[in-house]
């Protein structure tokens, strides 16, 4: 083997610089992807200040009756970060934003979507339709609800609070908003879902109190009461609910993907590994064919007929054949 590559280095040589080519045509035809980073906080407030007021208030086994929620207020947001009513209310306040996301099929010239147009988009619909996945469509609210939940990922630190919202796209200053936008909905849409939770508890205690008639009762009540106002107002003054930006997104200078360094790398190494095997192959093949064409010709001459013609003419010229 090493004899073959031995005698074969310069065809390797080639296969190693074209696959640096390779690696070179393609950091320039792929679309960069610039890094957009969000340091925040959990914040939890709700839970923090249901606690206190609970535990000043001699409330904390009664206020189970009210249905009071088991999961943190931060544990809820991630949830509702990468979720479609996140997404509804995202295309429904920035709508151009989506243009953004969905690059690839926006058309700034015509302002539509249009589906891909590259040479292997007929076969791929094609499989698709086989499998039974669905068509091609404009993107919509469910497609935006994909993007964050593939797309937006949240890097806790376990040491702390602290908790990093990371997010790539070619559009540094579009991809700073959408993160903004994804970060301020969530967190509003579960202020909104609270208060309109604690509005109906409010609700609730107030019609208790009508027909509640007992002294002790009614101060049981009350003291629940009051504490389902002071959640509302902590829920109205509070910027934040469960995570608190502590600083604008950041989008990264230099792009993230295509990285030249891995690229060039991997380029260099499918170049040798294609040139080595081309090297083992065509030697291979010389030789099979070599052996082919030997058994082929003394099949040729061994035959009667033209053993015979062969002999002649050899005689003829005076030269003896050899057989």
């Amino acid at each position: 083997m090493l004899l073959r590559l031995r005698a074969g280095w310069k065809t390797v040589l080639g296969f190693f610089g074209g696959g640096i080519a390779l690696a070179i045509l393609l950091l320039h035809l792929i679309t960069n992807q610039y890094m957009i980073i969000a340091p925040a906080e959990s914040t939890d407030q709700l839970g923090t200040a249901a606690t206190a007021l609970a535990s000043a208030a001699g409330l904390s086994s009664l206020s189970s009756l009210l249905g009071s929620s088991t999961s943190s207020d931060f544990a809820r947001y991630q949830a509702l970060l990468t979720s479609t009513d996140v997404a509804k209310l995202i295309i429904r306040d920035d709508p151009n934003i989506m243009h953004s996301v969905f690059w690839k099929s926006w058309d700034s010239s015509t302002n539509t979507y249009n589906p891909p147009g590259s040479i292997f988009a007929w076969p791929v619909a094609g499989v698709m339709w086989v499998l039974g996945f669905p068509a091609w469509h404009p993107p919509g609210q469910d497609d935006l609800a994909n993007v964050l939940t593939n797309n937006v990922s949240v890097i806790a630190d376990d040491t702390s609070t602290t908790y990093t919202i990371a997010y790539s796209n070619p559009d540094r200053k579009a991809a700073v908003r959408f993160l903004a936008d994804a970060h301020h909905e969530a967190d509003t849409l579960l202020r909104n879902q609270e208060l309109a939770k604690h509005q109906l508890r409010v609700q609730k205690l107030n019609e208790w109190l009508k027909t509640v008639t007992l002294d002790d009762q009614r101060q049981v009540v009350l003291g629940l009461l009051a504490n389902e106002l002071s959640m509302m107002l902590t829920l109205n003054t509070d910027k934040y609910l469960a995570s608190d930006m502590l600083a604008p997104p950041i989008a990264s200078t230099d792009p993230t993907w295509p990285s030249p360094p891995m690229f060039l790398i991997a380029g260099a190494l499918l170049g040798l590994i294609v040139g080595c095997t081309w090297v083992w192959l065509v030697d291979v093949a010389a030789l099979k064919r070599w052996a082919f064409v030997g058994r082929l010709r003394y099949r040729i001459v061994s035959f009667g007929p033209v053993k015979w013609s062969w002999r002649r003419i050899a005689a003829l010229s005076g030269r003896d054949a050899g057989i």
